[in-house]
């Protein structure tokens, strides 16, 4: 199934998979080293929601 998964449009789709994924982070060495670039781009669209909501 994660094979086939279809590409992340946004970030709710990113989370969505994060989620699925780090179901399998005990099976997966060095999971957090492979994962953190998705983490990152769910936190750098947060900082640009924050932005958006203080203008």
């Amino acid at each position: 199934v994660i094979k086939e998964w279809l590409r992340l449009t946004n970030v709710n789709e990113v989370r969505r998979f994060l989620g699925l994924a780090t179901y399998y982070r005990y099976f997966v060495k060095d999971f957090a080293k492979i994962a953190v670039a998705l983490h990152n781009l769910t936190k750098e669209a947060d900082e640009e929601l924050q932005t958006d909501a203080s203008e």
